[in-house]
Parts: structure tokens; C-alpha cells; sequence
């Protein structure tokens, strides 16, 4: 099988975030809330969230046009940023 890594995903919401398609940035979110719920319940560092993903999510809100695009966006960052605060080098906001 696939070894899947947080970067696979990386370039799933990456994708996403640059087909302009309506919904995209949705989708995006939904990927990283995905790998968030795997690594929560395997443990397995490959499903483990880290600052690409967290900013590749971002950049699909801010892409989106959607209005609710800079909520979603500043939402995404608090929450990476309590990650980060909690100890988790993985997420530093940049």
C-alpha cells in the first residue's frame, strides 16, 4: 500500500485551494480536520498537522472570495495558534 504522509495532504488542500472551484476552501478545511481526527485517534506522526497545512488552509479561505473567507481564516490561525501555545512545534504560526 500508500504510505500516506502530512504532506500528501498538504498537496490535497494546496490543490484545492487552487482550483477555484466553489466549496474549495471548505474541502481544504475539511482535509486538515480529517488529519487532525486521524492523528488524534492513531497517533501516527504522518497524520500529524503541521504549519504547511495549517497556512495552505489559510490561503484557500483567502483565495475563495467567500465572505465568510476572513472569519474562517482567523479561526484556522487561533486554533493554530493554541496548538502551538500547547506545545506543539509542528504548528508555529509564520
Amino acid at each position: 500500500g500508500i504510505l500516506v504522509t502530512a504532506k500528501m495532504f498538504t498537496m490535497a488542500v494546496d490543490a484545492w485551494a487552487k482550483s477555484g472551484e466553489s466549496g474549495a476552501a471548505n474541502r481544504a478545511e475539511s482535509i486538515l480536520q480529517h488529519m487532525n481526527t486521524l492523528h488524534q485517534k492513531s497517533g501516527n506522526a504522518n497524520f500529524k498537522p503541521t504549519t504547511e497545512i495549517f497556512n495552505a488552509v489559510i490561503n484557500s479561505w483567502a483565495r475563495s472570495g467567500d465572505q465568510i473567507a476572513p472569519t474562517r481564516a482567523e479561526q484556522i490561525l487561533d486554533w493554530m495558534d493554541k496548538l502551538y501555545q500547547s506545545g506543539n512545534a509542528d504548528v508555529k504560526p509564520d
